[in-house]
């Protein structure tokens, strides 16, 4: 019964310290983490245990991680709100986490991101016709997450 109890602990050790190497090396959820602690062979009691551990120790926080993701999925991949919000639900990010995470993308920047990305868009089908191509350009811009009004009103402006 104490080897059993010993053998536990160390596992629990074990998998605390890898899921604090997780963290450690960049801004995760608790879904992602829980998800990784579960592929190692940890009980959802154990994942439990070690994600309040893990929060207390600040190696997780899902305000920074919500913020951390908008910048850099805005900045590199060009995604708009649209696609943002729905990526962090699935990531079961609070609203609230959300809606401040998104406030720090920048208006200017965002239509900047946008008219960009339209316009690179629409040069690529200048062979086709002017129906055609605006309306692949919009389905390519909202479906990198920007809301439908604002793309057709870019388009138009182009």
């Amino acid at each position: 019964m104490v080897n059993r109890e010993a053998s536990e602990r160390l596992l629990f050790d074990e998998w605390l310290e890898k899921a604090r190497r997780f963290c450690a090396y960049r801004d995760r959820c608790k879904k992602e983490t829980a998800d990784r602690l579960q592929q190692l062979g940890a009980s959802k009691e154990v994942t439990r245990k070690i994600l309040e551990i893990l929060q207390k120790e600040n190696f997780i926080d899902e305000q920074r991680f919500a913020s951390a993701f908008v910048r850099g999925k805005f900045k590199h991949n060009h995604w708009g709100r649209v696609r943002l919000k729905q990526e962090l639900s699935v990531r079961q990010i609070s609203e609230k986490s959300i809606a401040e995470a998104l406030i720090e993308i920048d208006e200017e920047d965002y239509q900047q991101a946008l008219k960009s990305l339209a316009s690179k868009k629409l040069k690529s089908l200048k062979g086709q016709p002017d129906f055609a191509a605006r309306g692949k350009t919009a389905a390519y811009c909202i479906g990198k997450g920007y809301e439908a009004d604002l793309v057709w009103k870019m388009i138009n402006e182009l």
